[in-house]
């Protein structure tokens, strides 16, 4: 018997303990793939009140597996300093989530983002590297065959 195809969703937005309504569509859609695939969703979340450390939440819920990193960014430093340091932690934090899923479940064969914000630029990696596929969300896909003209090398690159 073959083995299901497995599918990890980079999710931009999802629901945490901060907020239970972002992502809820993210959610439902791993829900939903999770019927066909295994599926498992990478969620990072910079928590603004705790210093700089990191928290990893892994559950198992309607056959997704989920691993949320949040990753302290409170600091008394000046902001030219403290924005690049939070971006090196949310960098840090993809990484430990990353790896542990790696560990816990098993390397995905599909990378789907659903926003192509900084998680975009770990799709990209996983496209040229490791040559994993990589999709993002229908609607974009169709945006970006549909206009031939679009602006920056980034979309084109990732498609």
């Amino acid at each position: 018997m073959k083995s299901p195809l497995r599918v990890l969703f980079l999710a931009r937005w999802y629901p945490d303990r901060y907020d239970p309504m972002p992502g809820l569509f993210i959610q439902r859609h791993a829900e939903v793939a999770a019927g066909f695939a295994d599926v498992a969703v990478l969620y990072l979340r910079a928590a603004p009140d705790k210093p700089f450390k990191f928290e990893i939440e892994q559950t198992n819920e309607n056959k997704v597996v989920t691993v949320k990193v949040y990753y302290g960014t409170k600091s008394f430093l000046p902001t030219f300093v403290a924005k690049p340091l939070a971006g090196l932690l949310f960098t840090i934090a993809f990484f430990k989530g990353y790896i542990l899923l790696v560990d816990k479940w098993y390397k995905p064969d599909i990378i789907h983002v659903n926003v192509l914000t900084r998680l975009g630029l770990f799709a990209l990696w996983f496209r040229w590297f490791p040559r994993n596929k990589v999709c993002d969300n229908r609607t974009l896909v169709e945006v970006f065959a549909n206009h031939r003209n679009l602006q920056g090398i980034f979309p084109k690159v990732l498609h």
